[in-house]
C-alpha cells in the first residue's frame, strides 16, 4: 500500500509542498518582463494603425514600425495581430486570396 506509506510521512509532504511551491510561483524574469511590455506596445500600435480601416499584415508592420519607430518583422507583428484576432479585437477577412485585418 504505497498510498498509506506517503500518508503522514514528513518527508514526502515536505518534497511535495516545495515541487508545488516552485510550480506555482512560476516567476517572470526580466526578459519576460520586456517581451511582454513589447508585445502589448506592439497591439497597441495595430489598434491605432487600425483605427482607419482594414489592412494587411504588411501594410500593418510599417505603420506599427512608424508609430513604435522599430524595425519589427512582419512574422512579429502578424502573431500579434493573431493575439487580437483571438481575443476579438481584430477580425480577419479574405478578399481575393489575401487577409486583410479590421477592428471587430
Amino acid at each position: 500500500e504505497v498510498l498509506g506509506s506517503v500518508e503522514g510521512n514528513a518527508q514526502y509532504i515536505e518534497v511535495l509542498d516545495k515541487i508545488k511551491a516552485s510550480v506555482s510561483k512560476k516567476s517572470v524574469s526580466k526578459a519576460d518582463e520586456a517581451r511582454i511590455l513589447e508585445n502589448e506596445n506592439i497591439r497597441t500600435a495595430i489598434v491605432d494603425f487600425l483605427v482607419d480601416g482594414k489592412a494587411r499584415v504588411s501594410d500593418i508592420t510599417k505603420g506599427v514600425n512608424a508609430i513604435l519607430g522599430t524595425d519589427f518583422t512582419s512574422n512579429k507583428v502578424s502573431a500579434q495581430v493573431t493575439v487580437l484576432k483571438n481575443e476579438g479585437i481584430v477580425t480577419r477577412e479574405v478578399d481575393k486570396k489575401i487577409a486583410f485585418f479590421s477592428l471587430a
